[in-house]
């Protein structure tokens, strides 16, 4: 998933459960400073 999220050559579809909606569960969890960024996706 790293590596789709930091390569172009990987297509990332903003569908219903892609790798944004992913990455916005997991940080529900995760502390203020350790939160991943979606803006560039």
């Amino acid at each position: 998933m790293a590596e789709a999220m930091y390569q172009s050559r990987y297509a990332i579809p903003d569908s219903a459960h892609g790798l944004k909606w992913l990455i916005k569960k997991l940080n529900n969890t995760r502390q203020k400073e350790r939160k991943l960024n979606v803006d560039y996706i």
